[in-house]
């Protein structure tokens, strides 16, 4: 575990959940892809009666119903009432993986997934490929004017804080956490003074992180998707990061925004923490609920994410998702741990733990009792595990309520069957 991230300042997941309120865009001057809004997609629904469309933000679809929001307030329609919708999220999970996956595509194929993309809804995508192009071929006229810039005599110009910069000066520009990139995605409000091509890179991991986290986990566990873009900050220069020497890595509910210093140099594995703990939030602000998320819930699906990932160590190679994979270092360390924590204690731990000498202890067990009840004896407790967090994020994560959803009637043989699981005699 990387010792900086351990000690980082958290906003616990049990903090009170205010009305829904959408953040304000920030006012500091940066280098936008426009400098305009970014308009949301819009999702319909179809009914059967009378042909009846429906229009605003689909946040969650299961075998019975739909919800949409609609402005503030949510609404269920029955999929027996239903003709058809149309859910960006879906357009997204089908287009997104070819632009994540376009490291060596030409300036054509990535302009030909722009207008895809733009046709579809998903602008932030769009215009996030038009840079791309700009990072291979800083000349190139269609993805310029795509972006709204402007070109005086042979010197192509991008509009910072209202002001037209010419193309050359733009790095040094943006270095600069006042006149920072701010890239857009569906999912995702980038703020960074890295380089460009770090920047893109960092915009394509949040967003690909975001989009395997809800096709795996939100399915699985029934988790609303959310329909407001998540902040994320990332500093290139140890100055204009707020979070102190030793934090490298924060959260902060209120403005649902992960801030990561990346002044020693960026790799997503140090975000997924924050993003797991970012994910849970907004699907239970979404929602409109008071979150009582045990810790171990976070824990343990960041520990298992994160492998799922290839993002253990920074070793792991390039991220990709798999979600066969385990987190050997916590099986290991289970296995070999002469004093476990009882059921009890895990279920009841802090995230301040992980600031001790049973941080790496707690993580772990976190992360193998997730693990367990997710995968273990042909998926046994899965489904009640996943009651269990729509429970907690409405406000029920005791204990108790764990122990009585999954019918645990004697902890010491549960305890000895998810021993067994991960190898421990």
């Amino acid at each position: 575990m990387h010792v900086a991230l351990a000690i980082a300042a958290l906003i616990p997941l049990t903090a009170a959940v205010p009305a829904v309120v959408f953040a304000a865009p920030s006012s500091a001057p940066s280098a936008s892809v426009r400098g305009d809004e970014f308009p949301a997609p819009v999702d319909t629904i179809t009914l059967k009666k009378r042909g009846k469309v429906i229009e605003g933000r689909i946040v969650r679809i299961d075998d019975d119903v739909i919800v949409i929001r609609q402005k503030s307030k949510h609404k269920e329609y029955e999929r027996e009432d239903v003709e058809s919708y149309v859910w960006a999220e879906e357009q997204h999970a089908k287009l997104y993986p070819r632009l994540r996956d376009a490291v060596d595509a030409s300036s054509e194929d990535l302009q030909a997934m722009a207008e895809e993309f733009e046709a579809a809804g998903l602008l932030g995508e769009a215009e996030l490929t038009h840079w791309m192009v700009l990072d291979q071929d800083p000349s190139n006229v269609i993805s310029h004017e795509a972006l709204g810039h402007r070109k005086k005599g042979k010197t192509w110009r991008a509009q910072i804080d209202k002001k037209w910069v010419r193309w050359d000066d733009l790095r040094e520009r943006t270095a600069d956490w006042g006149t920072a990139w701010e890239l857009h995605t569906t999912h995702y409000d980038l703020r960074t003074n890295l380089p460009l091509t770090a920047a893109l890179r960092c915009a394509l991991d949040a967003e690909t992180i975001f989009r395997h986290f809800y096709d795996h986990y939100g399915k699985e566990l029934g988790l609303a998707v959310p329909t407001m873009r998540q902040e994320l900050h990332v500093h290139g220069d140890d100055a204009s990061y707020p979070g102190g020497g030793a934090v490298i890595s924060m959260f902060l509910s209120s403005q649902q925004r992960v801030t990561f210093n990346a002044h020693e140099g960026y790799w997503a594995g140090d975000l997924i923490q924050r993003m797991v703990q970012q994910y849970f939030f907004a699907s239970s602000f979404e929602m409109g609920k008071r979150s009582a998320l045990p810790s171990f819930v976070s824990m343990g699906i960041y520990r298992n994410f994160a492998a799922m990932l290839n993002l253990v160590d920074r070793d792991s190679g390039a991220l990709s998702f798999d979600p066969s994979r385990s987190h050997e270092a916590d099986r290991k360390f289970h296995r070999e741990d002469d004093d476990m924590m009882d059921l009890s204690r895990v279920l009841t731990l802090d995230t301040s733990i992980i600031f001790t000498e049973r941080g790496e202890r707690a993580l772990a067990q976190s992360g193998t009792l997730v693990d367990y009840v997710m995968r273990g004896q042909d998926r046994k407790y899965a489904e009640a595990f996943a009651e269990f967090v729509q429970g907690a994020l409405e406000g029920k994560g005791s204990p108790t309520h764990f122990k009585k959803i999954l019918g645990i009637r004697d902890e010491r043989d549960f305890v000895a069957a998810w021993g067994r699981y991960v190898g421990r005699e």
